[in-house]
């Protein structure tokens, strides 16, 4: 697995370019929130690079507070990003626990994490922050994929709505609502 790490508040910065390390670069201990806050503009560059990647699954891993507060980028547009790139995106809420604005400022965090068929996790940092990295990392390492092949006359160009249902009632499944189809050319 390669990852690579970026920060962001009113500018977005590369920490860490695609490595297969385990070990954080020095410099990630020494990151300090500053201004404002670029999230949904993060996402749709975090979905844009891993679009240029080889592989074949793709998440990102966002730790926020879920405000946004001078994107140039609507949270629509940094959805519709990451699903073109095949991204599915965990969120880790990083709120202060008793934070007045907390539960709204998760809105967004759950937002992307459902729409892309990743996971919402409420954390207050520390060891319990430790315990989410491993929880996504346990996910990611066991994870299916299903392929669907678009028939020719749903190539419209509209979203579509998909459902997928299992037989086996022990068994939790997390999938995109649907999928954005291509325009057929002519």
């Amino acid at each position: 697995d390669t990852a690579a790490i970026y920060t962001f508040d009113s500018k977005i910065s590369l920490i860490q370019p695609f490595s297969s390390s385990r070990d954080a670069v020095d410099k990630l201990y020494e990151v300090k929130s500053d201004g404002m806050t670029k999230l949904n503009d993060a996402i749709y560059l975090a979905a844009g690079e891993l679009r240029k990647r080889p592989e074949k699954r793709r998440a990102i891993i966002l730790l926020s507070d879920g405000q946004d507060t001078v994107s140039g980028r609507s949270a629509e547009a940094a959805l519709r990003s990451a699903l073109e790139s095949n991204c599915v995106i965990y969120t880790i809420d990083m709120s202060p626990t008793g934070a007045s604005n907390r539960f709204l400022n998760q809105g967004p965090l759950k937002f992307f994490a459902e729409k892309s068929g990743g996971q919402f996790i409420d954390t207050p940092g520390g060891a319990a922050l430790r315990d989410a990295f491993t929880k996504i990392v346990e996910d990611l390492g066991n994870q299916y994929t299903l392929g669907y092949s678009l028939p020719e006359d749903k190539a419209d160009g509209k979203w579509h709505f998909i459902e997928l249902r299992i037989a086996r009632p022990n068994l939790q499944i997390r999938t995109r609502k649907g999928y954005q189809a291509p325009k057929a050319k002519k």
